[in-house]
C-alpha cells in the first residue's frame, strides 16, 4: 500500500535506484575526499559563531527577566536578615529577662568555684585541703540548692558546681551546671 509520504517523496526525488545502478553514482576516493571534507571543516569552522549566537539570544532572554530573578535574590536576603535579626533578640531578650532568682544562682556557682579555686591554691602541696572536696550534702542558701563535685586526684581537677531552684509559679525545677578545670 502507498502512502502519500512516498508519492510526496517520488515526486520530489525520483524513482528508487537498484541496487545494481548504485555502483553508477559512486565518486572515486581522490574525488570525494577533498569535496566531502570541506562540510566537515565548514561544520567546525561556523559552531562557535552558531554557539556565540546562540548563547546571545539566549541572554537577551534572560535580560528581560533579570529584573523579576533580582527581587527574588533581594527577598531572599532579606528574609535571611531577618531570621538573623529575631534569632538575636530571642537570645538578647532571654538574657534581659532572666529571672532575679537565676542571676543569684549563678552569681553563687560562681562564688563556689571561686572558693575552691582559693582553697585549692592556699594549701601546699596545693590542692590537699580537706575543704578541697566533692560535696557530702546539698547546700541550701535561700531558695538555691548548691553541690558540687572535684576530681579526686590529678594535676588538672574537674569542679562541677550544681545550682537548683523551684521556678516561679511553680513551672518546674531549673537545674544549671557550672564546670572548670583547677590546676593542682
Amino acid at each position: 500500500m502507498v502512502n502519500v509520504a512516498d508519492i510526496g517523496k517520488r515526486l520530489l526525488l525520483g524513482r528508487r535506484l537498484r541496487s545494481t545502478q548504485l555502483h553508477e553514482t559512486l565518486l572515486p576516493k581522490r574525488i570525494a575526499l577533498p569535496v566531502f571534507a570541506s562540510d566537515a571543516l565548514s561544520s567546525v569552522a561556523y559552531a562557535p559563531d552558531e554557539i556565540f549566537l546562540t548563547l546571545s539570544l539566549a541572554g537577551l532572554v534572560a535580560y528581560s527577566y533579570s529584573w523579576k530573578i533580582a527581587i527574588l535574590v533581594a527577598i531572599v536576603i532579606l528574609g535571611i536578615g531577618l531570621l538573623v535579626l529575631a534569632g538575636g533578640s530571642v537570645v538578647v531578650t532571654r538574657n534581659l529577662t532572666r529571672s532575679r532568682l537565676e542571676m543569684l544562682a549563678t552569681a553563687r556557682a560562681e562564688a563556689k568555684l571561686d572558693e575552691l579555686r582559693a582553697i585549692g591554691a592556699s594549701t601546699v602541696p596545693s590542692c590537699t585541703d580537706a575543704n578541697f572536696a566533692s560535696s557530702v550534702s546539698s547546700q541550701t542558701i535561700g531558695k538555691i540548692t548548691l553541690s558540687w563535685t572535684v576530681d579526686a586526684a590529678g594535676a588538672e581537677r574537674q569542679v562541677r558546681v550544681r545550682t537548683q531552684f523551684l521556678l516561679p509559679s511553680g513551672r518546674g525545677v531549673k537545674v544549671d551546671t557550672l564546670k572548670a578545670e583547677i590546676g593542682c
